[in-house]
């Protein structure tokens, strides 16, 4: 369980929350994480939520909140959606018009209330993140695809945040075949010739 108070630096608390899920810090990029903070701006609000952190609680609260808080999230915790640009929970309250793909990953604070000692199950952290890293190998591909596609259609000049999202993806797809198994590149760049077969 990691908590943290982001009232006074959201960013740097936001940019570590990001570099858990994305397996940059730390041992486990699945752990449970919860934000605070002493006022629930709006901005505040989407940038904790948007960084992948599981909750984000008003301070201060009641011992019965927190307890109850940690009941769901031991017991009811909700699977993970990988996108080009988020790692986390997944929050939307409608079935979505696409099928992406839920990752149910592994939950030690569920494991520790269950046996009464902390499961380091590894194995399972290694293979759920394999399989998490290929997805967001996935739709970087597909983002860096959608832009090319994007630039062939418009004038150059016009799509500059286009050429920004295409060089973040393009940097994140090659941090994850980095050091990636080599069915892990072979899956990020099948996807990628696939995604540009129809331009």
């Amino acid at each position: 369980l990691f908590v943290a108070d982001i009232t006074q630096e959201t960013e740097k608390a936001c940019d570590l929350v990001r570099a858990i899920r994305d397996s940059q810090a730390g041992e486990n990029p699945f752990l449970h994480i919860v934000l605070m903070a002493w006022t629930l701006e709006g901005d505040l609000v989407k940038r904790a939520l948007n960084c992948g952190a599981d909750d984000l609680i008003t301070r201060p609260y009641s011992v019965d909140f927190l307890a109850a808080r940690m009941r769901t999230h031991t017991e009811a915790r909700k699977p993970f959606i990988v996108t080009s640009d988020y790692i986390g929970p997944d929050r939307r309250r409608s079935p979505p018009h696409t099928s992406a793909e839920l990752f149910h990953v592994p939950n030690r604070l569920l494991a520790k209330a269950r046996t009464g000692a902390g499961s380091t199950a590894q194995d399972e952290i290694k293979a759920t993140n394999a399989r998490v890293n290929a997805e967001r190998a996935r739709k970087c591909a597909f983002k860096i695809a959608f832009t090319l596609q994007c630039l062939r259609e418009h004038d150059a000049a016009s799509v500059q945040g286009d050429l920004g999202q295409l060089e973040a993806a393009a940097k994140d797809l090659l941090t994850r075949a980095q050091g990636a198994e080599r069915n892990a590149v072979q899956t990020a760049v099948t996807a990628l010739l696939g995604a540009l077969a129809p331009l």
